[in-house]
């Protein structure tokens, strides 16, 4: 699936932080791996935003 998010998966790390991450795969062979954790009392909202994630990494 060039362009979309191909894998993600959520993992419960105690009561710190839920980590999502991710790999995307795009045109030309450019692919991208990453990692985000939010707060998981955040979990339950409508909308997440910056000031919910505690870790953000792509490469």
């Amino acid at each position: 699936m060039k362009g979309l998010i191909a894998a993600a998966c959520v993992l419960a790390t105690g009561a710190n932080a839920a980590d999502f991450y991710f790999c995307w795969d795009g045109a030309n062979g450019y692919t991208m791996t990453g990692q985000m954790s939010i707060n998981p009392a955040s979990l339950n909202k409508p909308i997440v935003t910056q000031d919910d994630v505690t870790l953000f990494k792509i490469a």
